[in-house]
């Protein structure tokens, strides 16, 4: 398992041209340094090498998902706008039904092996990964059907954009309170910007309301 600290720090280097390379080139091509120490610096650092590459692809799409994330939230205001929410919600249903069964087969097949696997050896496991599954998908349902409700009744999906952004504040507080993390002030100062931009967004639609 890798810390968040670590994740950071390891992205933190993927962005700045992979310098972890370099460090392991370093350490091999020093001539006054005795092989065996070459060898426990290349095995160090060659795990870390890994999770770097890693990290670098998932970098790229991780805004490349937020953007997508937040074309779909613009449509829907659109759709929901534009015809009855009992319409939209059918098509929701049925074409995200078929593209998400598309995406488990071809990306998560594994996955589902596996879960498939622990649910046939272990009845209890098989009644948690079942209770988690329907904890899932009942979260998703409220969550769509409260969006769309909301976006019906004149909010749009720039706000509700800027307002998800303040969803992870209770992920913190659960981390604080029940896992004792520590927090960097970083986290202070990235909150509270997101709360002025909030409050300059409606300020500013109020002030253009007739």
């Amino acid at each position: 398992e890798t810390s968040s600290g670590s994740l950071c720090f390891h992205c933190f280097l993927c962005i700045r041209d992979e310098p972890a390379h370099r460090l392991s080139n370093a350490c091999s091509r020093r001539p006054h340094r005795p092989t065996e120490h070459n060898k426990a610096c290349r095995l160090l650092l060659r795990p870390f090498v890994r999770s770097c590459k890693a990290l670098t692809s998932f970098c790229w799409w991780l805004p490349v998902g937020a953007a997508l994330y937040s074309f779909t939230n613009v449509f829907e205001e659109a759709f929901v706008s534009g015809s009855s929410r009992l319409v939209y919600f059918s098509n929701l249903g049925f074409y995200g039904a078929v593209i998400s069964a598309a995406q488990s087969a071809l990306l998560e097949r594994h996955a589902l092996a596996s879960a498939w696997q622990e649910m046939r050896s272990s009845e209890s496991r098989a009644r948690e990964i079942l209770f988690l599954e329907a904890g899932f998908v009942s979260s998703l349902l409220c969550f769509y059907l409260m969006v769309g409700t909301l976006l019906q009744a004149g909010s749009s999906a720039v706000l509700m954009n800027i307002s998800l952004l303040t969803s992870d504040f209770f992920s913190v507080l659960v981390g604080v309170l029940l896992l004792h993390s520590q927090l960097s002030w970083y986290y202070g100062l990235a909150f509270g910007a997101v709360v002025c931009g909030l409050c300059m967004y409606n300020w500013e639609a109020r002030a253009r309301a007739p």
